[in-house]
Formats: structure tokens, sequence, C-alpha cells
């Protein structure tokens, strides 16, 4: 159970121009036991998560849009990406602060033609995007329309907000 909640104080809503520094810790009531530790990307892991290479992502999302009520996945679920280019994501989402390098990466299926799509959609927000090796890279941000248009989803992109995460006190 979750008992304190700290948002990154650069935090920047849809609303106010787009995701950005969207990570948040959460403190437990009590400690997890039992389970390993994700290990968290720092700076010098960058090679791992470069352009091209394959990532995994996990999610309890929607399954599939092309329903009126689609359904969310029924157990958790992972589907393999590709790492895009800084240079990519900017084109698509736009560097005049839609993309901030700095603090957001971004990945789309790893088949050019989505088949399978593998892309995170609604409900798969604050999964874990994950580099080989099972080093957590991103965090599960944003995208436009579940991958069905060819778009990547963005994701918050750990090591650049190592700072905040490893804060003892984050505000």
């Amino acid at each position: 159970q979750a008992i304190d909640v700290a948002t990154h104080p650069g935090y920047r809503s849809l609303q106010g121009g787009g995701p950005a520094n969207d990570v948040a810790v959460l403190r437990l009531a009590e400690p997890v036991e039992g389970i390993a530790p994700v290990v968290l990307a720092g700076p010098q892991d960058a090679p791992t998560y470069a352009a091209d290479r394959p990532a995994t992502v996990l999610g309890w999302g929607v399954t599939r849009t092309d329903r009126r009520d689609p359904p969310l996945a029924r157990g958790l679920r992972s589907g393999l990406l590709r790492v895009l280019s800084d240079r990519t994501c900017s084109r698509i989402y736009g560097d005049g602060g839609g993309y901030r390098s700095s603090v957001m990466l971004c990945a789309r299926s790893r088949n050019a033609f989505r088949r399978p799509n593998t892309s995170p959609c609604i409900g798969d927000s604050g999964g874990p995007l994950l580099a080989e090796g099972g080093l957590q890279v991103g965090i599960v941000s944003f995208g436009i329309s579940c991958g069905s248009l060819r778009e990547p989803t963005v994701f918050a992109e750990v090591a650049g907000l190592r700072a905040f995460i490893d804060d003892p006190a984050p505000v």
C-alpha cells in the first residue's frame, strides 16, 4: 500500500504542453520482500538503449483498439519494441518542448508493419521499459494511437531522472 507520493517538481502535464519529467516516487507502508529490485539505468547505461536496440515493455493496458469497449489485459503482458533515435522522436513529437531528449526516449513495435503491434496503450502508463538484461530504462508516458499509426510511444527516461528518483526525501 502506498502511503505517500512525490511527483517530480518539473512535471508538466499533457494540458501543460505534453508530459515532461513524467515520474513519481511512491513510499510504501511496508517493504516488499521476496522480490529482487529492478536495476535502474544511469547515464553510463545509454548504449544499452541506443537507437535500434531492442527493449521490452510490460503492462496491464488495453489489448485491442478495434472495439467500442476495448478490453484490458487479464494478466501482465509484454511486448518487444525497438528504441528510436532522439532525432526521429523529435521529428515526430516536435522538439519545441514536445519531446525533450534529456528526460525522454521513444520506441515502437520491432516489426515495421506492427504485426504484432506491441506498442503500449491506455492503461499501460507507468509501466517499465526494459533493455536487455532487465535494466529499466524507461517508464511509459504517452503516445498517440497505441502504435496503430506507426508512431512511437514516449517514455520517461530513467537515467535522465535519476537525481529525483534517488533523492532520499523527494518533494
